[in-house]
């Protein structure tokens, strides 16, 4: 009897510590949601994802590298440029590693959704305006409640337009002027949770749930001919020259609860030789607002003073190797830069805006030491 309540008590333990979980849209970021994501650029391919259908699983990913930081903004929809294209949206969002984007989703009690993309005049080309790119019907990213064996798929439109003039040679016997481009994209998914149990990354570890999710793109590349060549009987229209671009993406994500974002998310890329998926590269969650350890704290290296702030503020460094701050609005811009040459570097913020600022504190090798956030008011 007593060797009966020892296995009890042994199960009951393993379940605790791998407890399955429900994800809502309450585990989910809002607007002010700061997030940093280290992302591993070489994930070592011997990484184990992990089995499907499998329970009360363990992941281990402590080893996960740190290449480069990713700060991830959430603002309002108004906030931005491009409200007016993204009424559906409720969020934005942007990340420093791609400037002069603006990322929209709407997170309701019933789903997570993409609603598209604002990309900056001249992102394409130094020609190509503003655009914003709407998904049509929105790209479902998760459905609430979520948990194990939860299971949807659908497709996926969008386009993007991009203004190249050039010229093209068609069949070796015309010259075909060419005014823009248009990418004409359809995707098609399937999502479903095949598993939980518990995950380890370097910021620590969580009961989870793990995602397969997979992709199926087809591109089909449009370009407009902006004037009449009698030769080959083309007017003033968009024309296809032929040219489809097919590619299938599998993602493993997890996600914990009251984290705000993905906890983490591994890219598998094909072997055509063995017809097998090998990790490519991964991203984590590093710090955020919400959950987990934010990196801004009293053991950080760098501190922001006075925070909020309203006509400067100042950057203590106890750090040896940091030699540079530079300072995003909540668009992902680029606002200041500048040198710490001192162990107290003050630095006039009477220009910025009310709201909230992220930096990033680099040394001499461009690496980021430490990042945060600080908010100034009027």
């Amino acid at each position: 009897m007593k060797s009966t309540f020892t296995i009890i008590a042994i199960l009951l333990c393993t379940l605790f510590v791998k407890a399955q979980i429900t994800i809502t849209r309450a585990d989910f970021g809002n607007i002010y949601f700061h997030a940093v994501q280290a992302n591993d650029l070489n994930v070592d391919t011997s990484i184990h994802v992990g089995n499907a259908s499998a329970t009360a699983q363990t992941w281990n990913f402590a080893t996960l590298h740190d290449s480069i930081d990713d700060s991830l903004q959430f603002m309002s929809v108004a906030a931005t440029p491009y409200s007016s294209s993204f009424g559906a949206a409720n969020l934005a969002f942007t990340q420093n590693n791609n400037p002069g984007v603006v990322e929209f989703v709407n997170a309701s009690a019933a789903s997570l959704v993409i609603n598209g993309e604002g990309f900056d005049s001249a992102y394409w080309s130094s020609h190509t305006p503003a655009e914003a790119v709407v998904v049509t019907p929105p790209q479902i990213l998760l459905n609430f409640p979520t948990t194990y064996n939860s299971a949807f798929n659908d497709s996926s439109t969008y386009q993007v337009i991009i203004d190249s003039s050039f010229e093209y040679n068609y069949q070796n016997f015309v010259t075909v002027p060419i005014d823009t481009i248009q990418i004409r994209n359809k995707t098609t998914y399937h999502s479903v949770i095949d598993a939980w149990g518990s995950i380890t990354t370097p910021s620590g570890t969580y009961n989870c749930l793990r995602q397969k999710y997979t992709e199926y793109s087809v591109d089909t590349v449009w370009v407009y001919v902006d004037t009449t060549i009698s030769l080959i009987s083309l007017t003033p229209s968009w024309q296809n020259p032929g040219i489809i671009i097919v590619d299938s993406t599998l993602k493993y994500r997890w996600f914990a609860s009251a984290q705000g974002f993905t906890l983490a998310e591994i890219d598998m890329a094909p072997d055509t030789t063995t017809h097998t998926w090998s990790p490519s590269q991964a991203s984590w969650l590093k710090s955020s607002n919400t959950g987990i350890n934010n990196i801004t704290t009293i053991n950080s290296p760098i501190s922001i003073y006075p925070n909020p702030a309203t006509s400067e503020i100042n950057v203590l460094n106890t750090s040896n190797g940091a030699v540079m701050i530079a300072i995003y609005d909540m668009m992902g811009s680029k606002v200041n830069e500048q040198l710490l040459t001192d162990r107290i570097t003050n630095i006039s913020t009477s220009k910025y805006a009310a709201g909230i600022y992220s930096y990033r504190v680099l040394d001499v090798n461009n690496i980021a030491v430490s990042s945060g956030k600080f908010s100034i008011v009027k």
